[in-house]
């Protein structure tokens, strides 16, 4: 049976959760539904926090089953989830409810005024159709609906138009002792004729109790799970929306859409886990999943296709790394990840020639290091056997105990995102071999770093001079560090962007910057997959504050009858 909706959202993610539960605050008579493919985990997480634990191999994927509810891949093993003829796209994302937030890092820096204007600042890439004032009530919103822990001296005004016209909800998170010992020994100095200043990295967890969520208790296993909540995912407002009357359908696989004789969306089919087929319409249909799950299903129902560019613009963060052993004891793995970073190289004139990068310090040892020679992670323990002691120096017992205590306690890494121009041949198409959820085909993904020119190797190699520059300034011997800036090996930041990029044209984008599907009148699409740009933010706050922005434009027209 058809069942009508004022609003159907496909995608129970922070997007979807945050839109449907502002728009039914504002318009309670709406009816709403969210179609969420993956299954409702929220009361599983202490059982995913105690899998977590008990795996041998610790990584973003060891708290969830793969072979269940779950489709995701690691890093070291994309084709798990990609097409087997893609290229190498090293992000990955989750399919459940709350979406990739469960296992998100949780830092939501803002993206800067320039970030806007790439193109009419600097004459390279493509503006956005908005602007940081256009968008800044909702930065401060979505903070709040978050639950954002920040410094507000630090960051209002920090550079020029960076402008906060309300304070983080949260005072920031504390600094571990790692940070603090290097901020004592670096801040201030300056590298690449850059004064080099380390600031508190706003984060989307708690540094005390909010809205019934504890304060952040430095599990440092936030990346896959927060096992207490206090890091937030998208499950809040799932609930939230839920509580206003807002309808969620999980295991509600999305597959066919159909249009009437005025291309607006007409009947959504979908099937659930048992392979059952079901039907809802609504009077608008948001298009929430991330840039890669939208793009394969308007690809597959050949929808919004009248600019040519679905699917094409993808983009991620290309990361670096850089590891050191300190003179000292930093005791390592104490607290969230990362808590401090460097924002100093996120924007200037040599955004011309070279992308712009962000860097983070931290606190989780070298686990996400890639060594030069080997295209693997670095496992701490792997390292400090094979490459400090050797063949000649082996060594068991209470010396192998003793010495790797008394180095681990001294690593610390630094890593840099770098963001990337959108290029068209970097794209998502339909593949061979058809999703066994879904029943849609896999992502087939092409994805080249700098298919022209050599914009993001330029930002390795000046991210590598600055790392060399801040282990030299922190006093850690040439053999105590390593740096990688070959964007060859780069790994992947979990920033699934572009594919559904909005603009002001419809010959030049898929939606307009009312974020509207130029070839289907009510439908609308959500997520990182609109960003014309990649930036050097963390996504998460944009998708966020978009989302917020867009449920007051849908609140609009509902009222208005222009729907």
């Amino acid at each position: 049976m058809n069942t009508p909706f004022d609003i159907v959202i496909i995608g129970g993610g922070v997007a979807g959760s945050m839109l449907a539960y502002k728009v039914k605050k504002l318009a309670p008579e709406l009816k709403i539904l969210i179609l969420e493919a993956g299954r409702d985990r929220s009361k599983e997480r202490s059982e995913m926090a105690l899998a977590f634990a008990a795996s041998v191999v610790k990584s973003p994927i060891s708290a969830y089953d793969k072979n269940a509810d779950i489709l995701l891949a690691s890093p070291a093993d994309v084709h798990d989830y990609y097409d087997p003829s893609s290229d190498i796209f090293k992000s990955t994302y989750l399919r459940t409810g709350g979406g990739t937030t469960w296992h998100w890092l949780g830092n939501t820096p803002r993206h800067l005024p320039n970030d806007f204007k790439l193109f009419s600042k600097y004459n390279i890439g493509v503006d956005w159709p908005i602007e940081y004032s256009d968008l800044e009530k909702y930065y401060s919103e979505a903070e709040t609906e978050m639950g954002v822990s920040g410094n507000h001296e630090e960051w209002n005004n920090f550079i020029p138009g960076a402008f906060r016209s309300k304070e983080y909800p949260m005072p920031m998170i504390w600094p571990s002792y790692l940070e603090t010992v290097i901020k004592k020994n670096i801040d201030g100095a300056e590298i690449e004729k850059a004064k080099i200043t380390i600031r508190s990295t706003p984060q989307a967890r708690n540094s005390q109790p909010y809205e019934g969520r504890p304060p952040c208790a430095g599990n440092s296993s936030c990346v896959p799970i927060c096992p207490i909540g206090a890091k937030y995912d998208g499950m809040v407002h799932v609930r939230k929306a839920k509580a206003l009357g807002v309808e969620i359908f999980y295991e509600a696989a999305v597959q066919k859409i159909e249009t009437d004789l005025s291309d607006r969306l007409s009947t959504i089919h979908f099937f659930d886990w048992a392979h059952a087929e079901k039907t809802v319409s609504g009077s608008v249909v948001v298009l929430a999943a991330n840039a890669i799950e939208s793009s394969i299903l308007l690809l597959f129902n050949r929808l919004a296709g009248g600019s040519g560019l679905v699917g094409k613009n993808l983009m991620d963060h290309p990361q670096g790394y850089g590891v050191g052993i300190f003179k000292e004891p930093l005791f390592t793995f104490r607290g969230p990840p990362t808590t401090s970073g460097i924002d100093v190289f996120r924007d200037g004139e040599f955004r011309k020639d070279s992308a712009a990068f962000r860097i983070s310090i931290g606190n989780d040892g070298w686990s996400r290091f890639f060594r030069k020679d080997n295209p693997k992670k670095m496992d701490n323990l792997e390292f400090l056997i094979e490459e400090k002691f050797g063949d000649k120096d082996f060594v068991i017992g209470k010396k192998l105990k003793e010495t790797i205590a008394q180095t681990i306690t001294r690593i610390f890494r630094f890593s840099y995102s770098t963001e990337m121009l959108p290029h068209p041949d970097n794209q998502v198409q339909l593949g061979s071999i058809l999703d066994p959820i879904t029943k849609l085909p896999r992502p087939k993904l092409n994805f080249v770093i700098d298919r022209e020119g050599d914009y993001n190797k330029k930002a390795f190699q000046m991210a590598g001079r600055v790392l060399t520059g801040l282990f030299q300034g922190l006093q850690v011997p040439e053999k105590d560090f390593e740096v990688q800036n070959d964007p060859a090996i780069f790994s992947g930041a979990g920033h699934i962007m572009g594919t559904l990029r909005m603009g002001k044209e419809p010959k030049t984008s898929v939606v307009s910057e009312n974020l509207r599907s130029y070839d289907h009148s009510n439908l609308f699409i959500l997520g990182s997959g609109v960003f014309p740009t990649a930036c050097t933010a963390n996504p998460t706050l944009t998708i966020a504050a978009l989302a917020l922005r867009l449920a007051d434009h849908l609140q609009q027209l509902f009222k208005d009858r222009a729907i």
